[in-house]
């Protein structure tokens, strides 16, 4: 096995806009010295830069950038911002943020499929997971876990959210953050049928949050011990008759509720499943494209 002995003599960088200057140098490989060769020794000279010059990282000065697109509703800017920090700095101590960025961006991509959208969760969660191997602090690691979380519940995977949210909220340090993962967990376990546990974990929130977004948002989930189809809205009673005949004639037999605006609603109900309502759903797209599962 041949031994390669590595030196840089007689150089001197500069730190400008984190490039670098090289006055001279050689590279030695065994007792061949090559010089001049500036491919061969490029990543060396590179974090020699980094130790002797301070060059900056440019997660640095691109990672702000990125978050404001995200925020801006720019999502395919911040992933290629991402992705662009990833390919100049692979290496970046910021890496586990800019690789839960692309995530985010991802998530938030706009699919005009749900083939297209299930594509884009699983490169978010494969984004979030790639993150958790770049030793994240613990309130980052927290949104990761959280990240991961929400693509598993966007894709019905609901036992994975669960276990997943639990990881987050046990890491977490922020009140808000947390209030809003516990109410998560508890729409997860509704969506498993598991109505005593979750209408526990709702109650959880509203006790330990009191006053909160979530704790308010918890009191309304509590008491349901099956699952709906609402189907459509209208304006009026009488408009509602429509939706309720096509409804009896696929077999169902159709709701009507008034709701705070005082319009009417039609649902299905009950399923005790969500797998049961979901197959209603499926059956009824091509009249009621708009349809709901609730809870």
């Amino acid at each position: 096995m041949m031994h390669f002995e590595f030196q840089i003599s007689n150089f001197k960088l500069s730190h400008e806009d984190c490039g670098l200057r090289i006055a001279d140098w050689e590279l030695r490989c065994g007792q061949q010295d090559i010089r001049n060769s500036k491919s061969a020794i490029r990543a060396l000279l590179l974090t020699a830069a980094l130790l002797i010059t301070g060059c900056a990282d440019p997660a640095t000065k691109m990672l702000p950038t990125g978050w404001k697109q995200l925020s801006a509703g720019q999502n395919e800017q911040a992933l290629t911002t991402a992705q662009n920090i990833m390919m100049e700095a692979p290496s970046s101590p910021h890496a586990a943020e800019v690789l839960y960025l692309k995530g985010r961006a991802l998530e938030a991509r706009t699919s005009s499929s749900s083939a297209e959208q299930r594509r884009n969760l699983d490169s978010a969660a494969a984004a979030y997971n790639e993150a958790l191997k770049r030793n994240p602090n613990k309130r980052l690691e927290a949104q990761i876990h959280s990240g991961i979380a929400n693509a598993a519940y966007w894709q019905d995977d609901f036992t994975t959210a669960w276990r997943t949210w639990v990881k987050a909220y046990d890491l977490d340090s922020d009140p808000q953050s947390k209030s809003y993962t516990l109410y998560r967990i508890g729409l997860c376990q509704q969506r498993l049928a598991k109505f005593e546990a979750a209408d526990d974990t709702f109650a959880a929130v509203v006790k330990e949050y009191p006053g909160t977004d979530a704790a308010n948002r918890a009191k309304g989930k509590m008491g349901q011990r099956a699952f709906s189809l609402q189907v459509a809205t209208f304006a009026s009673p009488q408009g509602a008759e429509g939706a309720m005949n096509a409804l009896r004639r696929e077999g169902y037999q159709p709701n009507k509720l008034p709701n705070a605006a005082g319009q009417t609603v039609v649902t299905v109900s009950p399923f005790n499943s969500y797998q049961q309502a979901q197959s209603a759903k499926a059956k009824l797209a091509s009249i009621f494209p708009d349809a709901l599962i609730l809870p």
